[in-house]
């Protein structure tokens, strides 16, 4: 599968006049979001999966122009059956920092409802530590990656691929954003006591951009060991957040949220 791929996953039934773009995280397999799509398709939609390449030994820009394409293939993709305003995105962590980038380089371009899944627009005080070591990328150093193993893309996530996230993050805080960004509705869903998102921050950032954005912060299970930044399925959250994500999923697109 190269960087560039897009893979639908179509809705049973009749044929959609709906799709959803979906893309995971940093260092996460394209299969992250399988959830997602799994809710998305019994509810009617089609799903346009974007797969990011990670690894490379490359230059941040190069990097984030591979994930930017990437993101753009599946747009043009969704766009040669679908209406603009049935394209819709639920993404996540990276995925959202990715289709932020897209709508900001590409303002003739729109998407009609955005779900963002904890996007790190603002880190907490141990993840901006990573800026301190992204150097190192010089000599190909990685860290290792705390994302379970059937979620993680590699072992390890390459501080050349933290430096291009950081890239993105600094690209959409400078703004100004265009209106594009502005005009789709959205809404944004984080964790409690994220260990890589500052929710505040997050929500600093979207007053201080004047975005008409609604946020929702959801619990995940205590006794779960998945890490709190990953909020991408049931045995991340536990039911009851599964819950919530996925009710809050389905209402946003418009449709009636499942029971609760």
């Amino acid at each position: 599968m190269t960087s560039t791929s897009a893979t639908v996953f179509r809705a049973p039934g009749r044929p959609s006049r709906q799709a959803v773009i979906v893309a995971a995280g940093l260092n996460n397999r394209p299969e992250a979001m399988h959830p997602i799509i799994e809710t998305l398709n019994r509810r009617g939609y089609d799903c346009v999966r974007v797969a990011f390449r990670f690894g490379q030994h490359r230059p941040s820009d190069a990097i984030v122009h591979d994930w930017v394409s990437a993101l753009s293939e599946a747009y043009a993709s969704s766009r040669q059956q679908y209406a603009s305003e049935h394209i819709h995105a639920a993404v996540y962590s990276l995925g959202a920092l990715v289709t932020l980038t897209f709508l900001q380089r590409h303002e003739a371009e729109y998407l009609n409802r955005l779900f963002l899944i904890a996007p790190p627009l603002a880190l907490t005080r141990p993840a901006r530590l990573l800026r301190y070591v992204t150097p190192l990328r010089a000599v190909g150093a990685a860290l290792p990656s705390l994302a379970p193993r059937d979620v993680r893309a590699r072992s390890v996530t390459s501080l050349a691929d933290y430096h291009a996230m950081l890239t993105l993050i600094d690209g959409l805080d400078r703004g100004p954003l265009p209106p594009n960004i502005g005009r789709a509705k959205t809404l944004v869903v984080m964790g409690a006591n994220d260990e890589f998102v500052d929710t505040r921050g997050v929500c600093e950032w979207i007053r201080r951009h004047e975005l008409p954005w609604a946020t929702r912060v959801i619990d995940r299970d205590p006794a779960s060991t998945t890490p709190r930044h990953l909020l991408l399925s049931e045995s991340a959250v536990g039911p009851a957040g599964w819950r919530v994500l996925t009710g809050e999923l389905i209402a946003h697109l418009g449709q009636q949220a499942p029971p609760q």
